[in-house]
């Protein structure tokens, strides 16, 4: 029962190194640099070395141990090089299109973060009128529009309050 139990616990260790093992090599995956975080020099040199990777794959393949190689096998690597070079113009299109998006993105985060800046107010100014002998609060406050109660409210006075000529009282506050 001993060996059984052993042998139990030694094939649980070993899969529970492999699965430590897949779980960092899908860490290392995640953290490697993709080709789309290269810059366009590096994309470039990559993609001419695949390049230059396939055509000796192919010529090698297509040698086939004699040293000349047939119309029809150089046609056809001929061929195969046009398409790569298609598809390396079409990615550098396409790096370019990506360029200009970010460039894009750039100016909106630019303009997004000058209108979520906030908005100062302008010091308005404020307006006093001098009291005139025979004047009342409900003269003043329906010459300047507005009510007593605003009236006395700028001023911290009551509806009762005397006023006197000469007496300068807020007519708006500015704001």
């Amino acid at each position: 029962m001993d060996d059984d139990f052993g042998k139990e616990m030694g094939e649980f260790k070993k899969e529970r190194a492999e699965n430590l093992k897949r779980r960092q090599k899908k860490k290392n995956i995640r953290r490697s640099k993709s080709p789309a975080n290269l810059n366009p020099e590096a994309r470039y040199l990559v993609l001419s070395a695949i390049g230059v990777f396939a055509l000796v794959i192919v010529l090698v393949l297509f040698s086939g141990g004699s040293d000349e190689i047939s119309v029809g096998d150089y046609d056809t690597i001929k061929a195969k090089l046009g398409d790569l070079q298609k598809s390396v113009t079409k990615l550098e299109g396409a790096e370019q299109k990506i360029a200009r998006l970010e460039s894009q993105v750039r100016k909106l985060e630019r303009s997004l973060s000058k209108l979520t800046r906030p908005v100062t107010s302008k010091a308005t100014k404020r307006t006093y009128h001098e009291v005139r002998q025979g004047e009342t609060l409900s003269r003043i406050a329906e010459k300047h529009g507005i009510t007593v109660e605003k009236l006395c409210r700028l001023n911290r006075i009551t509806p009762k309050t005397v006023i006197r000529p000469g007496q300068k009282l807020l007519v708006s506050s500015g704001g």
